[in-house]
C-alpha cells in the first residue's frame, strides 16, 4: 500500500480535515497513521468521513477524524498518511509465544513486530488482489499468518536471518523458515481458476 500525500490540513470544532492527493482504498472506520503534518494532526487516528467534492471543476479529496484541540486554520501541508492494519495485537502473539515479554524494552519490540506483521500481511494480500478491510480480520488463516510472522520476527531479534539456535554442529543446509506457511495461510500464490 502506498502512502497518501497530505496537501492541506485544518482543525475546526475538534474535527481534523486533511486534503489528500487521492482517497482510493480509504473508507470511514479505517485506522490510519498520519505523520509529518504537525503536532496536533500526527498519530494513529480513525477516519470518520472520506469524501470527494468538486471545486471549480476539480475533484478535492478529504478525510476527517476527531481530535480534541483548539481550532487551527487551513494550511498547506507536506505530510503523509498510511492505512494502519489492526488485524492482530500484542496479546495474540504473547499467547503464541507462551507469555508476555520479560521487560518494557522487549514489550516495545513485540509491539513493533506486531505492527510490521500487520502491515506486511495486509500489503501482500492487497498486492495479490484481495480487498480486505484493515480493521476487520478477513479469516482465521490470515490471523494465524500474521501471528506466526510477528512471533518469528520477535524470536529473530539480533539474528541475521532466522531465530537463534544453540546447535554446536554446523548446519549443512540452511533451515527452512515459515514464510511458505505464512504465504499459504494468507492465500497468496494459489492457483487461479479460469
Amino acid at each position: 500500500m502506498d502512502n497518501f500525500n497530505v496537501l492541506k490540513s485544518s482543525l475546526t470544532d475538534d474535527v481534523v480535515t486533511l486534503t489528500l492527493d487521492t482517497i482510493v482504498g480509504l473508507r470511514p472506520g479505517y485506522t490510519v497513521h498520519v505523520y509529518g503534518v504537525g503536532q496536533h494532526f500526527d498519530g494513529n487516528e480513525t477516519l470518520t468521513a472520506v469524501t470527494t467534492t468538486v471545486v471549480d471543476g476539480v475533484d478535492v479529496y478529504t478525510v476527517t477524524y476527531a481530535v480534541n484541540h483548539a481550532d487551527i486554520a487551513e494550511a498547506t501541508s507536506y505530510g503523509q498518511m498510511r492505512i494502519r492494519c489492526t488485524w492482530i495485537d500484542d496479546t495474540d502473539v504473547e499467547d503464541w509465544l507462551g507469555g508476555p515479554p520479560d521487560d518494557a524494552v522487549d514489550a516495545d519490540f513485540l509491539t513493533t513486530c506486531v505492527e510490521a506483521a500487520n502491515a506486511w500481511c495486509y500489503a501482500r494480500r492487497f498486492a495479490a488482489g484481495y480487498e480486505d478491510w484493515p480493521t476487520h480480520l478477513p479469516n482465521d488463516s490470515v490471523r494465524q499468518a500474521a501471528v506466526t510472522l510477528a512471533a518469528a520476527l520477535y524470536r529473530e531479534r539480533g539474528s541475521v536471518d532466522s531465530f537463534s539456535s544453540f546447535q554446536q554442529m554446523p548446519v549443512v543446509a540452511p533451515l527452512a523458515g515459515s514464510l511458505g506457511q505464512i504465504m499459504r495461510l494468507l492465500g497468496i500464490g494459489r492457483a487461479a481458476v479460469a
